[in-house]
C-alpha cells in the first residue's frame, strides 16, 4: 500500500488539514481491529486496509485525521465517552461524504447530523432527543473500539485547527461544520486556480487541435450489435412493440410491390454512456454496440457524460450509432448523470465501468458495470458484464 500516495491525495481533498497531515506519522499496529489516533499518530491495521480499496482507504485516514485536526480528544473532557465517539464520529462521516469521500461499510451515520457540532449531537443523545437507530450496534463496537487509545492520550499533543481562547479569555470551539465549509471554500478556490493555470498555459495547445474543454472523438470501427445482454426482458413494459407496413425487403408478386409488416419499438429508452478518463477505446466500443442491441427492441436516445452530461440525441438507425461525435474525457460525476434523464422515458440506462460515486441515486436506474469495480451503493440494479464475457464480445 503506498502510504505517501494516499496522504497526498488527503492533502488535495482537506487542503485545511494540511498543517495536520505534514506534522502526522501514520504507522502500523497488527494489534488494532481497523484504525485509531491517540492524538499524535494515525495507527492502521495491515489486515483491516487490504480488505479495502483506495477510496476507502483515503476516507478511513481522512475520519482519523478529522478526529485529531478538530481536537476531539480534548473536547471530551467529562463527557459519556460510549456518546462522544458516537457524536464525533457520525459529525465527520457526515462531512466526509457530503464533501465526496466514499465511506466503508460499517461505519456510524446519523440522519440531521450535518445540522450540528459534535458537543450539540451529543447533548442530543444524551437528552434523548435523537435516537440511537437500531442498525448501528456493529458499527458502533467498531467505533468504541477504534478509540480505545483515546482514553490513554491526554490529547496534549493532539493538533487543533479550532480557536481556544476568544477576547474575553473564554474557551471557545468553532463547529464542525465552519471548519468543513472553510475546507470546501478553500479546496474549490485552490481547484480553480490550478484550471485556470492549466487552462491558460494549453490554451494555444487546444486552440490548435481546433477542441474546447470537452474534446470530440469518434471511434473507428464499432461493428455490429453484441447480445451481451437480454435486454427484451430488462426493459420496463417487456419492450413494446407495434406493427407497420415497410417496403424494406419488399418483394414483387403478380406485377406488384407488396409490403412487409415489421416490429417497431415504442418504448423510449435513454442511455447515459459515460466517457469520463477511465473509459478507453475498446470499452468504448463495447458500451456502443450494446447501445445497437437495445436499438432492436426499443427506441432510443443517446447521452454522454464525465463531470458534465451533453445533450441526448435521437438515435434511428445503428448507423446513427455509428456517426455520434463523443465528448468527454473528464472526471466522473454520477450524481449529476443520474439526475439528467428526460421524465418520457420508460427505461433509463447507465453505462459505465464503475469508478465513481453516487449519493442517493434513484432506483428505476439500470446500471450496466462492464468491469470488477463497483463503488456504488447495493441497493441499485445492476447489471455487470464480466471480463470474460466482454473480451469476446470485442473479438466479434
Amino acid at each position: 500500500m503506498d502510504i505517501l500516495k494516499l496522504l497526498k491525495g488527503l492533502s488535495h481533498r482537506l487542503p485545511l488539514f494540511r498543517p495536520v497531515i505534514a506534522n502526522l506519522s501514520f504507522n502500523v499496529d497488527n494489534n488494532i481491529e481497523t484504525a485509531c489516533t491517540n492524538g499524535v499518530e494515525v495507527l492502521y491495521s495491515e489486515a483491516f486496509f487490504k480488505t479495502l480499496n483506495e477510496e476507502e482507504r483515503l476516507f478511513v485516514l481522512a475520519h482519523e485525521l478529522s478526529h485529531m485536526a478538530l481536537n476531539h480528544l480534548n473536547r471530551r473532557k467529562d463527557k459519556d465517552a460510549y456518546l462522544w465517539n458516537i457524536a464525533t464520529d457520525a459529525v465527520i462521516n457526515a462531512f466526509l461524504v457530503r464533501d465526496g469521500f466514499i465511506p466503508p461499510e460499517g461505519l456510524i451515520f446519523i440522519d440531521g447530523a450535518l445540522e450540528y457540532s459534535a458537543e450539540e449531537l451529543y447533548n442530543k443523545l444524551k437528552n434523548q432527543e435523537l435516537p440511537i437507530p437500531d442498525d448501528l450496534d456493529e458499527a458502533i463496537e467498531i467505533a468504541i473500539g477504534s478509540h480505545s487509545s483515546w482514553d490513554s492520550s491526554d490529547g496534549e499533543n493532539s493538533k487543533d485547527l479550532t480557536p481556544k481562547i476568544d477576547e474575553a479569555g473564554n474557551i471557545t470551539i468553532k463547529p464542525e461544520g465552519d471548519i468543513f465549509n472553510e475546507n470546501k471554500e478553500l479546496r474549490d478556490k485552490l481547484s480553480k486556480e490550478l484550471k485556470e493555470k492549466i487552462k491558460a498555459d494549453f490554451s494555444g495547445f487546444f486552440e490548435g487541435l481546433g477542441i474546447g474543454e470537452s474534446p470530440v472523438r469518434t471511434v473507428s470501427r464499432i461493428g455490429k450489435e453484441s447480445n451481451l445482454i437480454e435486454w427484451r426482458n430488462i426493459l420496463k413494459e417487456g419492450a413494446r412493440l407495434d406493427l407497420d407496413y415497410s417496403f424494406k425487403d419488399a418483394q414483387i408478386e403478380d406485377g406488384v410491390l407488396v409490403s412487409n409488416l415489421i416490429e417497431i419499438p415504442t418504448c423510449m429508452t435513454e442511455i447515459l454512456v459515460d466517457t469520463s478518463g477511465s473509459i478507453d477505446e475498446p470499452l468504448l466500443r463495447a458500451f456502443l454496440r450494446e447501445c445497437k442491441t437495445v436499438l432492436q427492441v426499443s427506441r432510443l436516445r443517446i447521452a454522454f457524460f464525465d463531470q458534465e452530461v451533453y445533450d441526448f440525441m435521437e438515435i434511428r438507425t445503428p448507423m446513427d450509432i455509428d456517426k455520434l461525435k463523443i465528448k468527454g474525457g473528464g472526471g466522473t460525476n454520477f450524481t449529476k448523470a443520474s439526475k439528467a434523464f428526460s421524465s418520457d422515458c420508460d427505461n433509463k440506462i447507465i453505462f459505465t465501468d464503475g469508478m465513481g460515486y453516487c449519493s442517493n441515486p434513484p432506483k428505476d436506474i439500470v446500471w450496466v458495470l462492464f468491469s470488477d469495480y463497483d463503488m456504488l451503493p447495493k441497493n441499485l440494479k445492476k447489471i455487470r458484464v464480466d471480463e470474460k464475457s466482454l473480451r469476446r464480445s470485442l473479438r466479434a
